[in-house]
């Protein structure tokens, strides 16, 4: 399996702090809501608002990295013209993921709730929304392997979200080992990159 660069950094962070660490991939607001109840230790890949609503789950403060997210469109359609017509136009949201429709830019937008970037994709595709809000190093992959043909809008990101692992209250203690541990991964990484 090919884990994405964020998750390589926080299992060599895991493994720096003493930890082993097993990844269970579930829909985003599946693994906030197992993760909050104590069903899984913690949850990674999430914004600091995103896991505002769950008391229960404690942030590593050392960010796993920032997406610079943009507006998409299908290759063929015309952008906005400015961020302010976003609130015009329809957008889907993925569940898990739903700070990003409190972003000011978005607020008048007509919005559908789906359960996978997949689906939010395949809505914008069939023009049955008309943009997305996504970052483009995840982005990057889709249209590489041209599953989908989308254009970024303007000419810088509408916002900057840092995202974060968060760990269940009950292991609060091991998150200053982990921060560490993920400032530790980050630096050999960045080594063995040159």
């Amino acid at each position: 399996m090919h884990l994405p660069y964020q998750m390589i950094e926080l299992e060599r962070a895991f493994e720096a702090a003493g930890y082993a660490l097993e990844l269970v991939p579930l829909p985003a607001a599946r693994s906030l809501i197992r993760a909050a109840s104590g069903e899984l230790d913690g949850d990674a890949l999430h914004s600091l608002a995103a896991a505002h609503a769950y008391p229960s789950l404690m942030p590593v403060n050392e960010a796993l990295f920032q997406a610079q997210v943009w507006v998409w469109v299908r290759e063929k359609q015309a952008c906005p013209s400015s961020p302010a017509q976003l609130q015009r136009l329809s957008t889907a949201f993925i569940l898990g993921y739903s700070f990003l429709g409190r972003l000011e830019a978005t607020r008048g937008s007509q919005t559908i709730q789906v359960n996978s970037v997949l689906a939010a994709m395949r809505m914008l595709q069939a023009g049955r929304i008309d943009y997305l809000l996504f970052a483009e190093a995840a982005m990057s992959s889709y249209r590489e392997d041209k599953v989908f043909e989308f254009k970024a809008c303007f000419t810088e990101p509408l916002v900057s979200i840092d995202f974060y692992s968060f760990l269940h209250r009950r292991h609060r203690h091991k998150i200053p080992a982990i921060e560490a541990g993920i400032r530790q991964a980050r630096t050999e990484l960045a080594e063995s990159a040159r």
